[in-house]
């Protein structure tokens, strides 16, 4: 985890804690929260598939089948890479557009709690 720097922040308000995962190199970001609350996640599912060439939406299913939550991810036309995914237990995690390179990172981590989840 040596690309990643992880900061915890507070709010007043649900869902409290919320975790910014950072790329030491540029600082592009992944949030991580224990609930969303549509203000760290604002734009990732309602914005960004609109104006995205192209969208994917899959369910994350535990080993015996049913579902343990939601990956919704797209491309710009500027090709960066968004993802959003959600869990049933209300947790969430995401980041913005960023270029490829960062979003491959970004995705490894998302897709290991994807992977768990299974």
């Amino acid at each position: 985890m040596a690309e990643f720097s992880i900061k915890q922040g507070s709010l007043d308000a649900p869902p409290e804690k919320v975790f910014a995962v950072s790329l030491k190199e540029d600082g592009a970001k992944m949030m991580v929260a224990m609930r969303d609350d549509g203000f760290a996640f604002g734009g990732m599912k309602d914005a960004f598939p609109v104006f995205s060439q192209h969208v994917e939406e899959r369910e994350v299913r535990f080993p015996d089948g049913s579902i343990a939550g939601r990956d919704l991810s797209g491309q710009l036309k500027s090709g960066e890479r968004w993802r959003y995914v959600t869990f049933q237990a209300g947790d969430a995690a995401g980041y913005r557009p960023a270029p490829a390179s960062d979003a491959r990172l970004f995705d490894q981590v998302l897709g290991s709690a994807c992977d768990a989840a299974q």
